[in-house]
């Protein structure tokens, strides 16, 4: 049975028409809020009307379900003059915010209802449940958070107070002066999506693993998500950056004072890793939605993107279209979550197949659209790795970090020097 507020709501639309609407705009009232199939039908109409600038009204509404040959499910003609009836000249506000709130605890009831049957059937295991039902109140709980204009004197006022305070940069800053007081100058922003992509070899893992490191240390809580090391790989080479003690030798230089001192470093930092071979886009983004809610993590850093699957992939979806749909939920998770999120990528071979191995940005593997998604584009360049024996002294170690696209920001190198040893990268000496 429909509630007295729906059809207030509906029979408003009728008689008010597009003032009504654009006057409730906020509640963002949608066909399926309403607990009947006559109030769906009729609301579907109403708001395709709305769309292209129709009329509103119970005779067009009804000239329109007729076109659809769907007039019947409307109670035809005569049910929807009843609800011009019911029109109220105040008031549909009100009844805007019952409908919304009536039919988001409805969609709770039939959440609960569907976990708990699934949690008695044993059709899941409980990890994948638990995942689905904290996507499923997530999704509730942003339909409760309307959306309204932004206030213009608000945002300016903030971007004068951001100028004034200086030049230092404005988000996390990477650790190496060589980035954040060159191109990166304004840092990693909250809601953005870095990518780092280099070829395999050229340390794109170590890089990302200080960077958290050091934002873990100085600034803010990491949550670094690795597809390809376990979490011993991953402490290990913690250690090794933190003690500089070489990693062929760290295992036997236990006792030492450096790695002493490091073990107190890397067991207290608020760093936290989750070794998830395999992890889907939805399992990453819950996690990251509670890290960030009960750990306070401002950075997330994941490696890396092409082991990264999404849960129901069509079998005709080709691996460039999962990698958009990836790289777009990890964009739109960023800016929900209000963090930078780093995001590891392999380059193509067409790399190596060119005179010059400088990465560009058709050498992103797999997809176009991870340059359109991307805030930051960072590429990893090693001279090195391809001369070999013929590479000259004074470019041993040599890495260029090269910042290919920089939204906001200027696009250019900087130098850094490798250290293969300790897996560590430090400022050139000049």
């Amino acid at each position: 049975m429909m509630h007295d507020a729906e059809t207030q709501l509906i029979g408003a639309a009728l008689v008010g028409g597009r003032v009504v609407l654009d006057d409730i705009h906020d509640a963002d009232v949608r066909a399926r809020d309403f607990s009947t199939s006559t109030g769906q039908t009729i609301w579907s109409a109403v708001a395709a009307l709305a769309e292209r600038g129709s009329e509103i009204s119970a005779l067009s509404v009804a000239d329109f379900l007729e076109s659809q040959k769907n007039l019947d499910a409307a109670g035809g003609a005569a049910g929807i003059a009843k609800f011009q009836a019911a029109g109220i000249s105040v008031g549909h506000r009100e009844a805007a915010a019952i409908v919304v709130e009536h039919a988001a605890l409805r969609r709770i009831s039939e959440a609960a209802s569907i976990i708990a049957r699934s949690a008695i059937e044993r059709d899941s295991d409980a990890t994948t449940l638990l995942q689905r039902a904290q996507e499923i109140f997530f999704r509730l709980g942003r339909r409760t958070a309307r959306t309204t204009y932004v206030d213009r004197a608000v945002v300016m006022r903030r971007l004068i107070e951001t100028a004034a305070a200086g030049d230092g940069p404005r988000g996390l800053p990477t650790g190496w002066p060589s980035l954040d007081r060159g191109p990166l100058a304004r840092g990693l922003q909250p809601g953005q999506l870095i990518i780092v992509a280099a070829r395999p070899s050229m340390g794109k893992s170590a890089f990302s693993q200080q960077l958290a490191s050091y934002v873990a240390d100085k600034h803010a809580a990491v949550a670094l998500f690795s597809l390809e090391m376990s979490d011993e790989e991953l402490i290990g080479r913690e250690l090794v950056q933190a003690s500089k003690v070489p990693q062929a030798r760290w295992r036997q230089a236990l006792s030492g004072a450096a790695l002493t001192n490091a073990q107190g470093t890397v067991a207290e930092r608020p760093s936290y890793l989750y070794d998830c071979p395999g992890a889907t886009l939805s399992f990453i983004s819950s996690a990251l939605r509670r890290a960030t809610q009960q750990l306070g993590v401002g950075l997330a850093v994941i490696d890396y993107l092409q082991l990264m699957r999404l849960e129901g992939t069509k079998r005709e979806q080709s691996k460039a279209d999962a990698i958009g749909e990836i790289t777009g939920g990890l964009k739109n998770l960023a800016r929900e979550l209000k963090i930078p999120i780093v995001l590891l990528s392999q380059l193509n071979r067409a790399v190596e197949s060119r005179p010059d191995k400088r990465p560009m940005m058709s050498d992103l593997r797999d997809s176009g659209t991870i340059e359109q998604d991307a805030d930051n584009v960072i590429f990893l360049y090693r001279p090195e790795y391809y001369m070999r024996e013929k590479t000259p002294v004074e470019m041993l170690g040599a890495c260029e970090i090269i910042i290919a696209k920089n939204r906001g920001g200027p696009t250019g190198v900087a130098m850094l020097q490798f250290e293969g040893e300790t897996m560590r990268f430090t400022e050139r000496d000049r």
